[in-house]
């Protein structure tokens, strides 16, 4: 007695032709027409801000960011121990320099850091050393 298969198994050709050719074909059918459209649009280029959008004079750019793709790196101290005057640190600021903190009253924001100085092996009297500064503001994912 010959006994007959409950089920048709379909053949490897077919299973072929409906997971590999047919989303193939789709694919090569989408592509097509996205470069067909694309042949036939004009492109026009995009002047793009080189200076501050908001601002009435004319500033060059200054900052550049090199973001870290590691998560605690953005967080951490770059460097570790306790602050050493012989050890040079970089950074930001010039660790031979004395800095002055100029502050402004009606407008906190606008305070900031200017040189005042030559540093003395990595110290100042009655002002901030760069080299300090550098220790103490430094991340790890500025020295990379």
């Amino acid at each position: 007695m010959v006994r007959k298969p409950i089920c048709k198994v379909p053949s490897l050709s077919l299973i072929d032709e409906i997971f590999v050719m047919k989303p193939l074909r789709f694919i090569r059918a989408l592509a097509a027409a996205v470069f067909s459209i694309n042949a036939f649009s004009s492109v026009q280029a995009v002047p793009l801000a080189d200076a501050p959008i908001f601002s009435g004079i004319s500033v060059p750019g200054n900052l550049a960011l090199a973001l870290s793709v590691e998560y605690p790196t953005a967080i951490s101290v770059a460097n570790l121990g306790n602050y050493v005057h012989a050890n040079t640190y970089l950074g930001y600021f010039d660790p031979n320099k004395c800095y002055d903190y100029i502050y402004d009253r009606t407008t906190p924001d606008d305070s900031y850091f200017q040189p005042a100085g030559k540093a003395s092996a990595h110290s100042c009297t009655k002002k901030w050393s760069g080299n300090f500064m550098n220790w103490v503001a430094m991340p790890t994912i500025d020295p990379f």
